[in-house]
Order: structure tokens, then C-alpha cells, then sequence
């Protein structure tokens, strides 16, 4: 209650004002004679006869912050008096007259009543600042949680548009690689298209089983397969080339390979020479051998 009294500016039963009396009256001086004298109702002749100098200084040193809690009841009663003689018109101001024990009760009950409220007061304040504080801060978690999701998304958003776009640039490349062997094997096909033909075109006919110079080869694939046919001696190396580019097939044809026999080893890449000149006579046997890159 101390508290409550010593703030005059908010304290109804301190405000001089209000009832129209002279501030200065209320100013705390450190001797008890003055302090009783203004109790008394004569401390307002005894400072008007002062002189200025004291009368100016008391102006001046008025400091209701100052009282003590026995001093701000005191003139709490005193003011009370007061205005209920002037309520009344019958005491001149700075007087009072006998107030009875259910008055005083009355007044302190009333300045209980107003310390009630004003702590009452400061209490909503107090709970209304910590529910605004509290709004605040679920505010700034609310908003970083909502920062956080949001960048979050983002994250996820630019990994889903990165991995969409490393798709999109596989599939590019092997639609690429696709393209680009689907070229390479039609080009390796019109090259053994264009072999088969013209290694059919330039093979000579077989000659018949009565032909002196007649030469029985028989060939031999990687593939397992074997290749017979006969030719005559006259004829050049290259004959037996196109006749295994025309009957080998594609593997063969679209691959460079030459003609070895294995025993005695000897190999039959001069095409131009004949099959007499190349050691070729009779009964033949050839491996066909390819050449890796």
C-alpha cells in the first residue's frame, strides 16, 4: 500500500488539485514540529507567514514520493477532512474539524479499496505484456517454421527440377546412342548388301568335274560353317574371296578376314595371284581368319 500512496500522480486521495488546495501543503519537511503542525490544520498560516524566501523553497521541495506510509494515510485522512467540510460549507480550508472512528474506517477502507484496484490494474498490465510477449514469440516460431517449410519446398522443388533435368539429358544421350547405332547398322548393312552383290556379280562359274585344272577348296568359317565349291587353277585368289563374301553371309561379309590353310601354315592375302601360282591345286583347305582391329 506504501507504493500506491507514494505515486501521487495516480493516487485520487493525494490530488491537492482536486480539491483545490495548495500543493505546497503537502510537501514533507525532516522536523516533526512541522509535520504536526501540519496536521494540526494551523501549517498553512505558519508557512504563508514564512517569507517568500521559505514560502519559494517549499514550493520547491515538495516531494510527495518522499512520505512515508504513516505520513501519506495521515494526509489522506486530513484530505478526507477536508473535503467533507467543505462538502458540508461549514470548516474554512486548511482546517478540520473532529472526525469520528467509521470515517477514518471509511477512508481507509476507501484508499484499501483504490491500492486494490491500481495492483489489480498493474496485474491485468503485467498478464496483458507476458500474453503479448507470449503472441510474439509463437509469432517469430510460427514464422521461422513457415521460413523453414518454405525453403524445404524450395530445396525440394530444385532437386526434383535438377533430377528431372538429368533425366531428360539421359534420355537425350541414349536416344542418341540409340539413333547413332541404328545408323551404323544401316550403314554396316548397305556396305554388306552392296559386297554380297558385287562379289556375286564378279564370281566366275563353277567349272564341271571334268575340267583338268580344277581345284576342290573347302572352307572353313569362324561360325562352324563349311563352305565347298570348285575353281579352276587359272583363276586368281580373289575368287575364293567373293565366294565366301556371297555365301559366308553377313558376318563374313561385313568383316575383314583373310584365307590361311593351317598345315603347313600359309596365308593367301595376294589376291591377285592365281590358285596355281599360290601353291592351290587339287584338293584344298582353307580357314577363313579375321583380322581384329
Amino acid at each position: 500500500m506504501g507504493n500506491v500512496l507514494a505515486d501521487c500522480s495516480r493516487c485520487d486521495v493525494c490530488n491537492a488539485a482536486r480539491l483545490g488546495i495548495d500543493p505546497c501543503e503537502l510537501r514533507t519537511d525532516a522536523s516533526s514540529g512541522q509535520q504536526s503542525s501540519r496536521l494540526s490544520g494551523g501549517g498553512s498560516a505558519q508557512r504563508r507567514a514564512q517569507g517568500g524566501a521559505g514560502q519559494g523553497a517549499g514550493r520547491h521541495d515538495f516531494h510527495p514520493a518522499d512520505m512515508t506510509e504513516a505520513d501519506m494515510l495521515q494526509e489522506a485522512l486530513r484530505l478526507s477532512r477536508l473535503e467533507a467540510e467543505r462538502a458540508r460549507g461549514g470548516a474554512a480550508p486548511g482546517r478540520s474539524g473532529p472526525q469520528s472512528a467509521d470515517e477514518e474506517e471509511e477512508v481507509m477502507a476507501e484508499v484499501a479499496r483504490k491500492a486494490q484496484m491500481q495492483e489489480e490494474a498493474r496485474e491485468r498490465a503485467r498478464l496483458r505484456a507476458e500474453q503479448e510477449a507470449e503472441y510474439e514469440e509463437s509469432l517469430r516460431v510460427d514464422r521461422e517454421r513457415e521460413a523453414e517449410k518454405a525453403l524445404r519446398q524450395k530445396e525440394e522443388e530444385e532437386r526434383r527440377q535438377r533430377e528431372a533435368a538429368e533425366e531428360e539429358a539421359r534420355k537425350r544421350e541414349a536416344e542418341q546412342l540409340r539413333a547413332e547405332a541404328e545408323e551404323a547398322e544401316r550403314v554396316r548393312k548397305e556396305k554388306v548388301e552392296a559386297t554380297v552383290a558385287d562379289a556375286r556379280s564378279q564370281l566366275s562359274p563353277e567349272p564341271g568335274a571334268s575340267e583338268p585344272s580344277r581345284v576342290q577348296v573347302l572352307i572353313r568359317t569362324p561360325q562352324g560353317a563349311r563352305l565347298k565349291r570348285a575353281f579352276i587353277g587359272s583363276d586368281p585368289v580373289g575368287q575364293i574371296y567373293h565366294y565366301v563374301n556371297a555365301e559366308g553371309g553377313e558376318a563374313l561379309a561385313g568383316s575383314e578376314y583373310r584365307l590361311v590353310s593351317s598345315m603347313p601354315r600359309a596365308v593367301f592375302d595376294d589376291r591377285e595371284a592365281t590358285l596355281e601360282a599360290a601353291g592351290l591345286k587339287g584338293q584344298c583347305a582353307l580357314l577363313v581368319e579375321i583380322i581384329e582391329d
